[in-house]
């Protein structure tokens, strides 16, 4: 309400100043034209012609509009079904370049192709999250032993699924070193958005 107020203020008063203007121009170009040899007054009239025609070019365009549209494209979530963990089944103490036994896989579902979709991923014991399309190391604890504080680190990579909307993982551990021994368990998170 004050803003209104104040814009219809400020209106009623450029009107009555405009009127002011033109009846007091009127008796100054009436006095002017009687006394043709005062180059003062000729001077005021000029002046006066100046700002009536300034002020009301200042009056036309004191209020402008303009509109924006405003649009959006909704889309269903991206679903992530997992459909197979990666498992690098029993390996031996000392062994190197150990290759999973069995590739994972995550169904996705969405409303766009997989290329215009966004795909980045982490190990659950780290914090950055990464573009899907770099290999991420993923840290291996026991899952039984607790006193065994000996690690298996992993090097986990992913590719798309051909023929449908998947992603697939495989993996390598470089090093099994002697220490470790039971059932080791790690985890990594992927995270799929829309690009547009």
């Amino acid at each position: 309400r004050f803003s209104l107020y104040f814009k219809y203020n400020i209106r009623c008063q450029l009107f009555f100043s405009i009127i002011y203007f033109v009846v007091k121009g009127i008796f100054i170009i009436r006095k002017t034209i009687k006394n043709r040899k005062d180059k003062s007054m000729k001077k005021f009239v000029l002046f006066y012609c100046g700002v009536f025609f300034s002020t009301n070019i200042f009056c036309n365009n004191i209020s402008q509009e303009g509109k924006v549209i405003i649009t959006a494209n909704i889309y269903k979530p991206i679903t992530l079904e997992k459909v197979q963990d990666v498992d690098f089944g029993v390996i031996p103490v000392g062994a190197t370049n150990v290759k999973a036994a069995k590739p994972g896989k995550l169904k996705v579902t969405s409303e766009q192709d997989m290329e215009e979709l966004k795909f980045t991923w982490k190990d659950d014991l780290g914090k950055t999250y990464v573009s899907i399309d770099k290999p991420i190391k993923v840290i291996l604890m026991p899952e039984e032993n607790l006193k065994n504080n000996t690690k298996l680190e992993s090097e986990i990579t992913s590719s798309l699924s051909k023929g449908e909307k998947a992603l697939n993982f495989n993996g390598t551990i470089p090093n099994v070193p002697k220490g470790a021994l039971g059932k080791y368990r790690g985890t990594f998170t992927v995270r799929a958005e829309y690009k547009n």
